[in-house]
């Protein structure tokens, strides 16, 4: 058995055919009670069903509107980025301690950043099959501005100040003492005493911008699993999915350790048990709605890298937009003319 994360597919398919085609063993492996549409765009490569979600993984924007009550905002009233922007200075004025934004600078890079350029873009940030950019210079200066924007009025934490927090920011005290008033990440990692504002919490919409041509929002699987082409009994490993997925027993052991289930039966259980955080399943029912269409699944570890590198920059403070922005066109053209040798 292999797990592995959706974004990392093309990476793994690179090396050879490295997973068995789950449809030779479709008399062992029941896979009907699954949203179809959700594993045609993730369980499927070149035609063949290669893996299966664990789960569904919807982007969240866990708000506590206390704060934001605070400040006399109104939570609902953030629809755009303009709106995120303006939200944030006002909290921040209204008490200096106070941060709109709990997101670490590898999640901003790495995650948020491919969706605020799908917003732009209406396009996945590389082509798959060419390797070449789906973005202009000025697409890119557009989403680091943006990102310029939250640091320069104090929308997010001084990027030295919740550095240590990376990865695991519902460890960073500001958040654990309500002086941050909202976290991106996605639904599979909020967990149990992940937060403790119950009582006020919502699952916020995705900001937008105007003109933007798609959400930006995650609808992703947690992790994919799959059997190894090397498998000696490959069909007791697909005996061992069906378990996994379709057993009551299963779904009740793990309950919503990999986010909300991806088959019919277990969300039904998890939500009918109490597993299921509300503020989650309503996070989920957004992005199930409105997801975004390009999710960046396609892009090289090393695409990702840079564009990372160019975000820290921006926190940092080490360049202006422009020039930062340049430096990371000129490093993605290169690293991609290599890809496509």
């Amino acid at each position: 058995m292999i797990q592995y994360n959706a974004n990392t597919v093309s990476d793994l398919m690179e090396i050879g055919d490295v997973f068995v085609n789950l449809e030779d063993y479709a008399d062992i492996l029941d896979t009907s009670d699954f949203n179809q549409e959700f594993i045609q765009n993730f369980s499927y490569y070149d035609g063949k069903m290669i893996a299966l979600p664990t789960g569904i993984n919807g982007g969240i924007w866990l708000t506590n509107t206390q704060l934001l009550d605070e400040a006399g905002m109104d939570a609902e009233t953030i629809k755009t980025w303009d709106d995120f922007i303006e939200a944030g200075k006002t909290l921040h004025e209204t008490n200096e301690n106070y941060y709109l934004f709990n997101i670490d600078i590898e999640t901003l890079g790495k995650e948020l950043l491919g969706s605020i350029m799908a917003q732009i873009t209406g396009e996945d940030l590389i082509n798959k099959d060419t390797m070449e950019i789906n973005f202009t210079k000025e697409d890119l200066k557009k989403a680091f501005t943006l990102i310029d924007d939250m640091y320069r009025n104090n929308v997010i934490e001084p990027a030295a100040d919740s550095a240590p927090y990376a990865l695991k920011l519902n460890t960073n005290p500001k958040w654990i003492n309500h002086e941050l008033a909202l976290v991106y990440g996605a639904t599979s990692n909020i967990f149990d005493g992940y937060y403790d504002f119950q009582n006020t919490a919502i699952a916020l919409d995705m900001p937008e911008f105007e003109d933007a041509k798609e959400s930006g929002i995650l609808y992703v699987p947690p992790q994919m699993l799959a059997i190894s082409s090397k498998c000696e009994h490959p069909e007791v490993a697909a005996d061992f999915l069906n378990y996994f997925y379709n057993n009551e027993t299963a779904i009740n052991t793990l309950k919503t350790c990999r986010s909300l289930p991806a088959t019919e039966k277990g969300r039904q259980i998890c939500e009918e048990e109490g597993y299921a955080d509300p503020v989650l399943i309503s996070a989920i029912e957004k992005a199930e709605e409105t997801g975004t269409i390009h999710q960046n699944l396609y892009t090289p570890t090393e695409v990702v890298e840079i564009l990372q590198d160019g975000v820290e920059k921006i926190a940092y403070g080490q360049g202006d937009v422009e020039s930062i922005t340049n430096d990371t066109m000129s490093l993605l053209e290169e690293t991609l003319e290599r890809l496509q040798k």
